[in-house]
């Protein structure tokens, strides 16, 4: 009984060691088989590795002529080598004979992909709208915009989000996404801006002397337009006053200078009629 069950245990070992000895032949044989279009693959990946690194580096050149951006061209340039070498790795597989991999890769890339797309819309938004800036140029670094409520000096464009100075020195990292979905203002595109200064005289001052007298004052006022007309408008009234708005252009672009242009108007008008009420006196 014992040597029986001793025979029975030594050929279940025997029969194991023939089982491991043809899977290994197997997988032998089929490695050989196999080696042909395994060094064909090899030598096609790598022959693809190089053409990808070299187009990489043409893209990133060409990307960044246009762009004038690192950025941007770096990013082209390592979407085009993603790409290139996935289809390499690809066609490899298909001359190993393993394109069901090949096919399982690509599904799993695609299904990661949307995956990552919802989960990141966001930052794929602000990544996008980085992008169109970049190409389209409502602003460079330097320029004096404005989108919806934010106003500032441009500092930095990235793929993600704007830096912008504010005139108070508050720097601003406004996502581009936002700056996207704005109407964009740029100041520093036109190289004039107008002054509006508003105020009350009574009304019974003479029209056509107050005119006058508000041209003459803000005529001498630094940087103003002078091929631009000096316009002066009665926009409101009551039973004693009237409201005088007056329009004038400057040659500069900045809101300080807007706002240094407004300061010397109104001195130069309350001069103006401090000193008309002081020649009437006498």
């Amino acid at each position: 009984m014992m040597f029986n069950l001793a025979l029975a245990s030594g050929n279940q070992v025997i029969s194991w060691m023939d089982l491991f000895q043809q899977k290994i032949h197997g997988w032998w044989v089929g490695g050989m088989k196999m080696l042909p279009n395994l060094l064909l693959a090899i030598v096609f990946w790598i022959l693809f590795f190089l053409f990808a690194k070299l187009l990489r580096k043409l893209v990133f050149r060409i990307a960044n002529h246009f762009s004038k951006s690192k950025a941007i061209g770096g990013l082209f340039s390592e979407v085009v080598n993603v790409i290139i070498i996935g289809i390499g790795l690809y066609i490899g597989l298909n001359i190993l004979k393993l394109d069901k991999i090949a096919i399982s890769m690509l599904a799993g890339a695609g299904i990661v992909g949307l995956t990552l797309a919802f989960a990141f819309q966001d930052l794929t938004s602000n990544f996008i709208s980085g992008v169109y800036i970049d190409f389209n140029k409502p602003f460079d670094i330097g320029d004096i915009i404005q989108s919806g409520n934010i106003m500032g000096e441009v500092e930095e464009i990235g793929l993600r989000s704007t830096s912008i100075r504010t005139s108070d020195g508050l720097m601003l990292l406004v996502p581009n996404k936002t700056i996207f979905q704005n109407t964009i203002t740029n100041f520093s595109r036109t190289q004039q801006r107008q002054v509006t200064v508003d105020f009350l005289v009574s009304i019974q001052d003479s029209m056509e002397d107050i005119e006058k007298m508000v041209v003459d004052a803000i005529k001498d006022i630094k940087d103003l337009h002078t091929g631009r007309k000096i316009e002066c408008y009665y926009t409101d009234f009551n039973q004693q006053q009237l409201k005088v708005s007056v329009l004038f252009w400057i040659n500069t672009f900045r809101q300080s200078d807007t706002m240094a242009a407004k300061h010397a108007a109104i001195l130069a008008i309350l001069k103006a009629f401090k000193d008309d009420d002081l020649q009437r006196l006498k």
